[in-house]
């Protein structure tokens, strides 16, 4: 479709307490209809709290959380529209400002070029374009620059981030435009270069509905049509020398050298202490407009689109089944998506160098603290405090690093997955994939300064062993954050929630308490316990095979009272002495296990079920990204 006219007719949308809530639904808007013909430019204006964004949201099948839509259809050529309609047909610029602030402009517009401009046109072409899009919005001097990070890492103004987000739309090209304040954070002149351009497309033949607040007398008079809203109704909706006309009528007239936008808004705003004469004169004045010729005009508007679209639009022919949701292959979406995931990996410094960073100190403090244990009784202890210090490192580090980025991404995700950009799973798959290599590379960096400062088992073959426990101790954890990350609405919750959920588990890991002391109704648990796994697998790497741990003489004498008195019932035991007397000496490996309950034939069990628990914990993670992904249609 080249050309669109766009309709919309008795949108009611309130709010959604929910079924725990006792408070009633408030209504947000109530029976908005308008429409918008090809080539025109209409603005969407009224005070604060009017329904605006709402309204777009609405009209975009977009950001509905916590809101449902209890009646209304959208129409474009006056074919009623659903989400995958709008997602085609339509481009969408929230209020707010998306990206991953680790790529440069050029590197931002070049990604989108190759998802929305789709896989018919060549490269060069599309590199021809994204330079022509960013000359046109004034982007060209900060093509190089890093989009920025708040807070982490510095990038473009305000202004040029306003304006990036405008050229990602531009750049797809759509025949309709949704915008929520596209002049928001700009200057005067920056403010109206861009409605400049919007008016340009416009006469292009592109259909564009706008949110704006407040703009100049110049800028107002590029627009074609107003929409006027306040307390989520139509105030207004018509031309703007229409607009002039009918307050002039209702006894509002605008003053002569006044801002006709700003005489508007000031009619249909509050002021303080007068909320009565407020209430009573914005009801009359969308009252006067339900019953005036331009109120009954757009619903006649309205259904003409509707019932005589086979004669008014020439492409009416379209059809759902034809309509793509998304304009690029998924091979091409794959490698797109993988490309700027990794990019952001290796430039985002929470993830890459402070991370590594972070591994090398731990490791050298903590190997420090446990350096150069020896094959005695209090060896043993320390070592086994050592092996399960790495689990309970790996995991807490691992998970709240995963949280820090994914949960900052997730949004970026829905807008670019609502725009059509790319499929659900190929962006949990590229970011898995991207991931993987600091999840590998930062287990191994850590148990190689770790493994030789503690004196662990010095035979190669072990010291593999232990890094291969130690990725899959990461890879459970990190699973276990991407979990959380699509599962909790925000960061702060994921973060709160993460002890609650490790420090059980933690206890069920065989250090703090032994197999043989939790209850029976317990048990359980210790079979979802990544602790308990690594735990195990480390110790049986450490201590299988191990016969040379000394004695000193008291724990020799310990143990053989222990042997000279225990019961006849205790003879298939033979660690009996151990688990009486924990000061008895293990003279071997064998009786190190045993003591914990840990059983030597288990350790590629346990590393199977640490694979398993990391891929179940992915796979609830992708289930749950889905359910977010899902467009809220009422």
């Amino acid at each position: 479709m080249d050309e669109v006219n766009f309709s919309w007719r008795n949108l009611t949308v309130i709010t959604d307490s929910g079924l725990t809530c006792r408070r009633r639904a408030r209504p947000v808007l109530k029976n908005v209809s308008g429409y918008v013909n090809k080539g025109e430019l209409l603005a969407i204006m009224g005070p604060s709290s009017a329904g605006k964004s709402t309204l777009l949201n609405a009209l975009s099948f977009q950001n509905l959380n916590g809101l449902r839509i209890t009646s209304g259809e959208r129409y474009a050529n006056g074919m009623l529209m659903n989400p995958t309609g709008m997602t085609s047909i339509s481009g969408y610029i929230p209020q707010f400002d998306l990206f991953i602030g680790t790529l440069t402009v050029r590197e931002h517009l070049t990604f989108l070029s190759n998802l929305r401009i789709g896989g018919h046109v060549s490269q060069e072409e599309k590199g021809i374009k994204v330079e022509r899009v960013m000359q046109e919005l004034g982007l060209t001097k900060c093509a190089d620059v890093l989009i920025g990070v708040r807070g982490r890492v510095k990038g473009i103004s305000g202004g040029e981030m306003r304006r990036l987000a405008f050229a990602s739309e531009v750049l797809a090209d759509t025949p309709l435009l949704l915008c929520d304040e596209p002049t928001s954070g700009l200057d005067s002149w920056m403010a109206e270069n861009v409605v400049e351009q919007m008016r340009i497309m416009c006469d292009k033949g592109k259909t564009i509905v706008c949110v704006i607040h407040q703009p100049s007398s110049d800028v107002f008079t590029m627009f074609d049509r107003v929409l006027l809203m306040v307390e989520g109704r139509n105030a207004f909706m018509g031309t703007i020398k229409d607009a002039n006309d009918f307050f002039e009528k209702i006894g509002y007239p605008c003053p002569s050298n006044f801002n006709p936008a700003d005489h508007y808004i000031y009619k249909l705003s509050m002021q303080p202490k007068f909320e009565d004469e407020y209430m009573g004169r914005v009801q009359y004045i969308c009252d006067e407009y339900d019953s005036s010729r331009y109120g009954k005009c757009v619903l006649t508007e309205i259904d003409n689109h509707v019932d005589n679209r086979d004669e008014l639009f020439h492409n009416v022919g379209f059809n759902f089944s034809e309509l793509k949701t998304y304009k690029s292959p998924w091979r091409q979406q794959f490698r797109a998506v993988l490309w700027r995931s990794w990019h952001s990996v290796a430039k985002e410094p929470l993830i890459a160098k402070i991370r590594i960073l972070e591994v090398i100190i731990l490791a050298l403090i903590v190997g420090a603290i446990f350096f150069g244990q020896e094959n005695n009784q209090e060896g043993v202890i320390s070592i086994n405090g050592a092996l399960f210090w790495v689990t309970m490192n790996q995991t807490f580090s691992n998970y709240s690093s995963v949280l820090n980025v994914f949960c900052n991404e997730i949004p970026v995700f829905i807008r670019e997955h609502f725009s059509g950009m790319y499929r659900t799973d190929v962006y949990f798959l590229a970011k898995q994939l991207a991931d993987l290599p600091l999840f590998i590379i930062t287990p191994v960096l850590f148990m190689a300064i770790y493994y030789y400062m503690v004196n662990l088992n010095n035979e190669f073959d072990r010291f593999l062993m232990a890094i291969l426990i130690n990725v899959m101790i990461v890879q459970t954890a990190s699973a276990i954050g991407i979990f959380m990350s699509c599962v909790c609405p925000s960061l702060p919750v994921a973060l709160a929630i993460g002890p609650t959920i490790f420090i059980p588990l933690m206890n069920f890991g065989g250090f703090f308490q032994n197999e043989g002391t939790i209850p029976g109704y317990l048990i359980w648990i210790r079979y979802i316990s990544l602790y308990y796994y690594g735990n195990e697998a480390f110790n049986i790497n450490q201590w299988s095979g191990v016969t040379n741990i000394t004695c000193d003489d008291n724990a020799i004498a310990n143990r053989a009272e222990n042997r000279l008195f225990k019961p006849m019932s205790a003879m298939i035991d033979p660690y009996y002495a151990l688990r009486r007397d924990p000061s008895a000496c293990a003279a071997t490996g064998e009786e190190v296990l045993a003591f914990y309950n840990f059983h030597e034939d288990n350790l590629w069990f346990d590393i199977i079920m640490l694979a398993i628990l990391s891929l179940s914990f992915r796979v609830l993670a992708f289930l749950a990204l889905l359910n977010k992904a899902r467009r809220r249609t009422k």
